[in-house]
């Protein structure tokens, strides 16, 4: 609450100001496209800040898993219509190697939906950044005795082999300042953890990252 009450004054005001530029009488084009701009990326701060208390309070409170039996095909496919806006503008195949059609497991949908948002994001943004016209992330499946093993892989820019022994610390990010928080993957083997499984990562810098995720299937 500490930091989550003043930022929501600030979001409020930063709208507000939006309007009233808007509506200002006596500026010129370029002062109130400045402003504009100068409300609307105090806005887009605040969300982060927002976003990354939420990340640290979800990290920190270790809540248990709400075991349920689900179709996780099913539940991958909805993540990836989550994120279809971050393709809008840049053509990414994104290709779907199932081991079957439905695959009912018994986890939790939760936890492991944040889990693919955070890999799959992490891919779209690696695939942006290499600036390819062939972007391509593949999302396999299968069955390895009582496990499910997920893989998630990218052509995108891939990690400096020295990176990947820091990529699972926490607050560590290969991204430039702004644009990262260090969060997502740590919090992701966290959460793979609490779920009994394991996450491994294999890249090369330049041609590609892969993830790969073990879970017990009940």
């Amino acid at each position: 609450h500490e930091i989550n009450n003043p930022l929501a004054i600030i979001s409020e005001i930063s709208g507000w100001a939006g309007v009233v530029v808007s509506d200002a009488k006596g500026l010129s084009q370029e002062d109130r496209e400045e402003l504009e701009t100068a409300a609307r990326r105090i806005g887009e701060q605040t969300d982060r800040c927002k976003a990354i208390t939420h990340q640290l309070l979800g990290f920190a409170r270790g809540s248990a898993p709400a075991i349920i039996s689900f179709d996780i095909h099913a539940m991958i496919k909805k993540t990836i219509g989550f994120l279809e806006p971050q393709l809008k503008f840049k053509p990414i195949d994104i290709v779907l190697n199932f081991e079957d059609e439905a695959l009912p497991i018994k986890s939790d949908p939760k936890m492991l939906e944040q889990v693919f948002v955070n890999l799959i994001t992490n891919a779209i943004y690696a695939v942006k950044e290499k600036g390819t016209d062939q972007g391509r992330i593949d999302l396999k499946t299968s069955r390895a005795g009582p496990n499910m093993e997920i893989m998630i892989s990218d052509n995108g820019t891939g990690i400096p082999e020295e990176a990947q022994k820091k990529i699972f610390d926490l607050f560590y990010t290969t991204k430039p300042s702004g644009k990262g928080t260090g969060l997502g993957i740590p919090i992701c083997r966290n959460i793979i953890k609490k779920l009994g499984g394991e996450i491994s990562v294999e890249s090369q810098e330049g041609r590609g990252t892969t993830f790969n995720i073990s879970i017990p299937v009940s």
